[in-house]
């Protein structure tokens, strides 16, 4: 039987500073009932599992918790319980650890990692102010280094761990102002402070030495930005899955939930998702993510690590491409997509059930719908046809999710039939028309015949022995398909879709000079971590397998003036000027694949802040020395010479519509999936860019 530890930890009351100048840390109403909430699932919804539970939490609005003082979320108590977890959970077993509470900021204790003024990401425990010591005060918050570190000896131990993060991090920096009791407005509360607490401390030594904590902490960051994730508490988080209430500069809130009671934003959502069919912890984010863009659109929540691990368990579960759902109004749905990653008026999807696994799976499909209106980010769409028995048994929802099978008649590539009488007339006339027939009769619509004497897109030949030859506009065979023979229409339409996709997202760009974020975004190709390749205004040549390369980023907004703070307008012009990426590489082999953020990596986009630089595939510029892979490009089977492209995706608001962007390699039984594509190059919008490069590998 598996076995299953959970430490709930909700924090309610908050003891006040027995000493001057400690931030503000009011009471809240919502943690206590989370962790009551999380407790009921892992009890009553678990089946064949061995559940453990320890709560520390603290309940009231007075100067102590109601509970006994033992189970009070203390530094101690929670560090203490941290370590018996290490000590009983064995290889294989579940660790499930779910804080909700305020999070904090305080000047570092580690010097040596964040610099002199550096500042440490902490929980803060309820009796964070208690200071017995003033000459000395001890300290009492719970940091990010020593967290990390608690986490990594459990993952040496072999357990499998989930840990859900209900709290800022980054202060509280209030939009629209946060009263006393920590309110913004109507009922919701904010999990945060908007102070740093800058009263100097002495380390506590509970986890470890200092110098043990920054070594370990080194370690883990493998040179990320300034020892940060896109979720802003740990260093990349590997061997564990990391679910974060909200991006570092945003809010995490509490307020009265559809059941009546407070909980967090994001605890009542992930409760919500773990009622339905969910199979891995992507998905699980996927569908609380689609929940908040509307519950809570200020608050976005950030999966890290291993996200593709199947729900308190251990093996992986690969995550479907389609698109979110996030609102349902009678028959018309808003999608997490738009123009900047080509979803168009008239494109049409299949709607499938939240929690699908496996889109081969037709029966599944609920409905479909047409895009009638589409922005940047999002779309709307309309219902054509419901396509399930019962609508009341299978209700489109938030969550459901989405999958383009037609893009619109704009975005569908022609073939045109070339008859070049390389084979005898009755044999090529057979068999251009069977590939024709298929084409009409296909229920994707990414390829169309061409019209009489358009010449756009792809033309099909008859080769002499027998073979379907798929040519560009100016006649040339493309290269690297596998043969298909002219007896095999469905496989020739089969490769003319794909090059379809691949096409479309190649083509994908902005036009628009006057966009706000035109020009915002350089990327540049190096040789080592530090050298350009020599020729800057041509293609760099590398070696099949051998030669390594690097791709150098920078956001050319600059930062906004004046010294980091936590004021709103500062927070808030840092967001209109940070840069969400993504980068896929388009290959030879016709494969188009994200490899920034890593495809092992939960995070949808990486964030690259106003005036910062990025060194790919994983490290900043100028920070420690780096010695993780680079790049390295291979030429397909056969090929002499290739070009391989990175092409960058840039958005001012986060999306995960890119996840959807991606192509096998095309080869004999490749996946017949419809997957979503782009357009080519549409009508002028805004917010967002991309750049491309490109490598040409030879043997």
């Amino acid at each position: 039987m598996t076995i299953l530890h959970a430490l709930l930890i909700g924090i309610d009351c908050y003891m006040p500073g027995t000493v001057p100048g400690l931030p503000h840390y009011p009471h809240l109403s919502g943690c206590v009932g989370d962790v009551e909430l999380m407790e009921e699932f892992l009890r009553n919804r678990l089946s064949g599992v061995d559940v453990r539970i320890t709560k520390l939490t603290a309940s009231g609005v007075g100067s102590r918790p109601s509970e006994p003082e033992d189970q009070w979320p203390t530094k101690a108590n929670l560090v203490a319980v941290f370590q018996r977890l290490a000590q009983e959970a064995q290889a294989g077993d579940q660790v499930y650890i779910h804080y909700s509470g305020h999070g904090g900021r305080a000047l570092t204790l580690y010097p040596q990692v964040k610099g002199q003024e550096g500042l440490d990401e902490s929980l803060v425990p309820t009796d964070y102010g208690q200071i017995e010591n003033p000459a000395a005060p001890e300290d009492r918050y719970l940091r990010d280094l020593e967290l990390a570190t608690l986490l990594q000896t459990l993952v040496e131990r072999g357990a499998v761990i989930t840990v859900v993060l209900d709290s800022c991090h980054a202060g509280g920096a209030s939009r629209g102002g946060v009263d006393t009791a920590g309110r913004i407005g109507g009922s919701m509360a904010v999990r945060g402070s908007a102070e740093v607490d800058q009263l100097p401390r002495a380390h506590a030594g509970l986890v470890g030495p200092p110098a043990e904590l920054a070594a370990n902490w080194q370690a883990q960051s493998r040179g990320t930005r300034s020892v940060q994730v896109a979720a802003g508490w740990l260093p990349d988080p590997t061997g564990y899955t990391l679910l974060a209430a909200c991006r570092a500069l945003e809010l995490a809130s509490e307020d009265t939930m559809p059941d009546g009671k407070r909980h967090g934003f994001l605890t009542y959502w992930l409760w919500d998702a773990l009622q339905k069919p969910m199979r891995s912890w992507a998905m699980v984010h996927q569908q609380v993510a689609a929940r908040l863009k509307v519950a809570n659109p200020s608050q976005r929540p950030q999966l890290q690590g291993v996200g593709d691990r199947a729900i308190f368990g251990g093996a992986t579960v690969a995550l479907p491409a389609g698109i979110d759902i996030l609102e349902v109004e009678g028959d018309r749905l808003r999608l997490d997509s738009g123009r900047g990653a080509g979803v168009l008026p008239g494109a049409q999807f299949f709607i499938y059930p939240a929690g699908i696994a496996n889109f081969k799976q037709t029966a599944a499909r609920l409905a479909i719908i047409e895009v009638t209106e589409s922005n940047d980010a999002h779309a709307w769409a309309r219902v054509l046809r419901r396509l399930d028995d019962d609508p009341h048994d299978s209700p489109l929802e938030t969550g459901s999710k989405a999958l383009l099978f037609n893009p619109g008649s704009a975005l569908q590539w022609p073939v045109y039939l070339i008859r070049d009488g390389a084979t005898p007339a009755d044999a090529e006339e057979s068999a251009l028309k069977a590939l024709a027939t298929t084409i009409e009769q296909s229920e994707s619509r990414f390829v169309r015949l061409a019209a009489e004497g358009e010449r756009e897109g792809f033309g099909v030949a008859v080769t002499e022995d027998g073979r379907y030859e798929i040519r560009d506009i100016e006649g040339n065979p493309l290269p690297h398909l596998y043969p298909v023979s002219s007896q095999h229409p469905q496989e020739a339409h089969h490769q003319l879709l794909h090059l379809a996709r691949y096409y479309n997202i190649l083509e994908l760009d902005n036009p628009d000079p006057a966009s706000p974020v035109a020009g915002a975004l350089e990327a540049v190709l190096l040789e080592s971590q530090e050298r350009a390749f020599a020729d800057p205004g041509g293609v760099p040549t590398v070696t099949s397998g051998e030669q390594v390369y690097y791709l150098r980023v920078r956001n050319l907004f600059p930062p906004v003036d004046g010294p980091p703070n936590d004021s709103s307008a500062y927070l808030e012009e840092t967001r209109r000027r940070t840069l969400n990426l993504v980068v896929l590489n388009l290959a030879p082999d016709w494969s188009v694949t994200r490899v920034i953020p890593p495809p092992g990596d939960a995070s949808e986009q990486i964030e690259l802040g106003p005036g910062e630089t990025l060194l790919l595939p994983r490290y900043d510029l100028p920070d420690q020395p780096m010695q993780l892979p680079a790049f390295l490009s291979a030429l397909p089977p056969g090929a002499d010479e290739a070009d391989d492209i990175l092409k960058l995706f840039a958005t001012t608001e986060p999306t995960s519509s890119y996840n959807a962007m991606t192509l096998p390699a095309l080869q004999a039984g490749s996946e017949r999936d419809p997957v979503v594509s782009a357009p080519k190059p549409q009508p002028p919008e805004q917010s967002w860019l991309t750049a491309q490069v490109y490598v040409r590998v030879v043997r």
